[in-house]
């Protein structure tokens, strides 16, 4: 047991245990080939990890918080033990697994197995594939042409004005309800 201040120009090491009750230390490069273990925190200005890392392997209800430079959790891992993780915010329980606040952007596919739902509306520059039944509530609005290469089906339909040349059709055209031209 050694009471006092330790101070070295050289390399300090041990083959057992260096272990400090109440104290503090500072550093400016700490080494270790086994683990390096607190009981509370530990500050650094960087930590570089160069076999990966396991954090709170001991399946507590520890989180894991990464904050901005403005001190807004960014990333947050397992709050309160409930297996939920955040971008941009705590994620509130109840809620899905990953809870992105904020944007999200992507230069690859975004797929998925099950719904997709949006309760804003949904964009696209390019084409729209859908393959299967397409049902929908509400209007349905173009500003250019609507085609169909097989049956279009439609349960009601109404013209205000129809501005067209000629309709031609190589097959029948029939109605159950009445078909007005003037």
């Amino acid at each position: 047991t050694f009471n006092g201040h330790i101070t070295a120009s050289g390399n300090i090491s041990s083959s057992g245990n260096i272990s400090a009750n109440n104290g503090t230390g500072s550093f400016g490069r700490v080494e270790s080939s086994g683990d390096i273990s607190s009981s509370a925190i530990v500050k650094a200005q960087s930590i570089s990890l160069s076999n990966g890392a396991s954090i709170n392997n001991n399946g507590s209800n520890s989180s894991v918080i990464i904050y901005g430079s403005d001190s807004n959790a960014v990333f947050v891992a397992n709050p309160a033990g409930n297996k939920l993780v955040g971008i941009g915010a705590v994620p509130t329980t109840g809620k899905s697994k990953l809870q992105v606040t904020g944007d999200v952007s992507t230069t690859t596919h975004i797929t998925s197995s099950g719904n997709i739902s949006a309760s804003g509306n949904i964009s696209a520059t390019g084409d729209l594939d859908i393959d299967g039944k397409s049902h929908f509530t509400g209007n349905i609005t173009a500003s250019g042409d609507i085609s169909a290469s097989g049956t279009l089906s439609v349960g009601s339909f109404t013209l205000a004005t129809l501005n067209t040349g000629n309709i031609t059709s190589s097959g029948n055209i029939s109605s159950s309800g009445t078909i007005t031209a003037k």
